[in-house]
């Protein structure tokens, strides 16, 4: 997903470091506005740095999915880039990678691997909501 170029972090649409971006790789999905840098990443930060926490920085546009009893942790701590990307990708809902990949990384200890074969393959967001539910185990 991500290029490891020197101890930087290569994101997709920059294929050389220090090249511009690439806004039309196929099949790939970009975030609204993903080419107003400064909208996310004030000129004043070092860097491509965003203030923390980074669920600040999406709720000034996004509405908020933390609201039901119950929360999922990296959304709880504020951190939504853990499972969304927020320049693009080739996922629905700009995740990280397909649910049926993504909440294994994770979700692994044995009661999920076991629960995630008895699901036949329906996949985990067809049960589970992704942010918050008002049912245990984010039911739906």
């Amino acid at each position: 997903m991500f290029a490891l170029l020197a101890g930087w972090i290569l994101h997709p649409a920059f294929p050389v470091f220090g090249a511009p971006p690439v806004f039309d790789k196929p099949g790939y999905i970009y975030h609204p506005g993903v080419k107003k840098c400064a909208a996310c990443h004030p000129k004043d930060q070092k860097g491509y740095s965003v203030a923390h926490p980074v669920d600040a920085l999406c709720y000034r546009c996004h509405l908020r999915k933390d609201t039901k009893k119950y929360v999922h942790g990296p959304l709880g701590s504020g951190e939504c880039t853990s499972c969304h990307d927020p320049h693009g990708s080739p996922n629905r809902a700009l995740a990280v990678a397909s649910p049926v990949a993504l909440c294994p990384t994770c979700h692994d200890q044995s009661s999920s691997k076991r629960h995630m074969k008895q699901s036949r393959g329906k996949g985990c967001v067809a049960c589970h909501d992704p942010h918050s539910s008002e049912r245990n185990f984010l039911l739906k």
